[in-house]
Formats: C-alpha cells, structure tokens, sequence
C-alpha cells in the first residue's frame, strides 16, 4: 500500500463518513486555486483536500483511520500521581526534532474566533499562517524526507509546544514556542520500562539507537530533553487560539497551588488530527521543580516499598531488624 503523505496516520477514532457543515462552494473553490499554486502536501491536507473529495456539496469528512498503524509510536510516560482534576507524570529522557519561533500571544490571528465553525478557520489563509502551522510544516518536511540523509521518518503522537514566557505586558506576552515532535524509539538512547510506561506506549526489543538524520532546515534541531516530572490537566475539544490554551493554564495552575514551578513555563500538547470530530486530546503541562526519583515509583500516590520512618521531619529508610547473633 502506497504510503499516506500526511502526518496523522496514527489516528485510533472510527469517525470517517461523518457528514459536517460544509464551508461554502467559495470557500472551498477559493482554497483548491490556493493549493493549486505548488504548496506544500501538508497544507494541501490541512486545508482539506484530503477530507473533501469530488465537487459535491453534499459530501463526508474522510479520515485516514483505515491507514492506522496500531505500531506507530508515542511518547511514553509514568504515571506518578493522580489527582481529582490533573495528574503528575514522570517522562523519561528523550530525542525529539524541533524548531523555535518567538510570537506575541496579543496578535494572535484566531483570536475571539472560539465559537466559529473550527473547519472554516482551518480552512482559511489565517490558519495556514499562523506561526503554529509553519512551525509544524517545518517539522513535518523533516519527517517526510527533508534531512541530510533523505529518510522518512514515522510520525509520532502527541506533537509538544514548550512556552517560555520572555516578556509580560498587560496586553499579552511574548513568548519563544518550541514545537516538538518524539523520535520513533529506534533513535532512542534508552530501552523505556513497559512495565511503568504508560499503557498505550509499545516499546520496540532493546537495540543499540540509530542517529537520527541530521536536518537541512537551519530552524529545525535535534534536541534530547532530560528527564522530567510534569502537572497534565487533560481536556477534549478544539483548541485554535491562545485564549483556550490559557483558560486551561491558569485552571491547573490553581489546581497546583503551593507546588514548586516556574510560572514563565509551559507546555501546550496535541494528540490528534486537527479535523478529528470527536474525543479529541489535548493537555496542558507544567514542569515540577521538586526534585523526583528516576527509578520506578508505585503510581496514585502510594508510599515506596521499602518503610518509611521519620526523623528530624525527615524520612530515611527503615533500618533493618538484626536477627540473633550466631554462636
């Protein structure tokens, strides 16, 4: 079978054959002259040519389930603690591609387009230039062959914005937005746990990694982030525009109140296919700055195996009890 040139073949939902509100025929006309003048694969498929097939009005929403790669990979986690609204999740050291752009959050271009059709804005000029879009196309040319070595490269899930706060205003802040996208595990320094890794995750049979091709794009870069124990607040729905990024922010930065992070950075996480209907994934993350064990944890909170005692307000390990002395 012919390799799909889109990046969400990882899609698990059965939603294809889904009827929607169509955009109008002049929308849609306007977008086909507009793919028709040698853009990109991706934005061909981000504008909806590969869901709109033929010229009826009437037609379905097809997605690329029947594509769907039950190997295809994600970033794997542990849970460490779960809470009513949010969890705390430790995520191993890992090799991502990525690239960096600095955008002011106050010009955001969707913003106060939060109960539009989200199909018309994704269908739209506005979309496609949004420092988000070009960012992904960027990344998603480097998986499609556009690296020093011309390898294809299996999309992975979920794709991860990391915000740094570099400067607050009363109108909005600037911000440097660093899209990443997980590495297949064949590039990967370290075998992960499938006994503590999240249950979707498949680790591939320990292996010596494979280097991932250097890009060609000077904006994109390999990156290993080190280990690290993040706050998740996990929400459905569309999310276009800052605004709704930031409601759910400031929703777990209430719930983590009194825990140590830095408040200048975040994270912004996408599981699915923007065009996906229904039982979309998306998630807020914010880094924990105490410090955690790298070795394997019981999940929800419980005490390690070995016994705690106290001292000093401290806890150290129980001391072993000595048996008779042997004559």
């Amino acid at each position: 079978m012919q390799r799909q040139n889109n990046p969400y073949r990882y899609m698990k939902d059965h939603m294809a054959n889904v009827a929607i509100l169509q955009p109008k025929a002049t929308t849609y006309s306007h977008h086909n002259q507009y793919m028709d003048n040698g853009h990109s694969d991706w934005e061909k498929y981000m504008l909806g040519e590969v869901f709109f097939k033929g010229s009826d009005q009437n037609q379905h929403i097809e997605n690329d389930h029947d594509h769907y790669d039950e190997n295809e990979e994600e970033l794997p986690y542990r849970v460490v603690q779960k809470f009513q609204n949010y969890e705390k999740r430790y995520y191993p050291s890992a090799k991502y591609v990525c690239n960096t752009t600095s955008v002011d959050t106050a010009a955001d271009p969707l913003a106060g387009l939060e109960r539009m059709n989200p199909f018309e804005v994704m269908m739209s000029r506005r979309f496609s230039k949004t420092p988000k879009s070009q960012q992904f196309m960027e990344l998603f040319r480097y998986i499609q062959g556009v690296n020093q070595n011309q390898e294809e490269i299996e999309m992975t899930r979920p794709v991860v914005m990391f915000h740094n706060i570099t400067k607050e205003t009363t109108l909005g802040n600037y911000e440097d937005q660093t899209m990443c996208f997980y590495l297949p595990q064949k590039y990967q320094e370290h075998q992960h746990d499938e006994e503590h890794d999240h249950q979707e995750t498949k680790p591939n049979p320990r292996h010596a990694p494979q280097p991932a091709p250097e890009p060609l794009n000077n904006k994109v870069f390999l990156y290993t982030r080190p280990p690290m124990e993040v706050f998740v607040r996990r929400f459905g729905g569309f999310a276009l525009t800052h605004d709704t990024w930031e409601t759910h922010r400031n929703t777990l930065e209430e719930d983590i109140l009194g825990q140590k992070y830095n408040p200048r950075e975040y994270f912004t996480v996408q599981y699915d296919n923007p065009w996906k209907l229904t039982k979309k994934t998306n998630e807020v993350w914010i880094q924990s700055l105490q410090q955690f064990q790298t070795l394997p944890v019981p999940v929800d909170g419980a005490q390690p195996r070995k016994s705690l005692v106290a001292k000093n307000g401290k806890f150290r390990p129980k001391p072993k009890t000595k048996g008779p002395k042997k004559n």
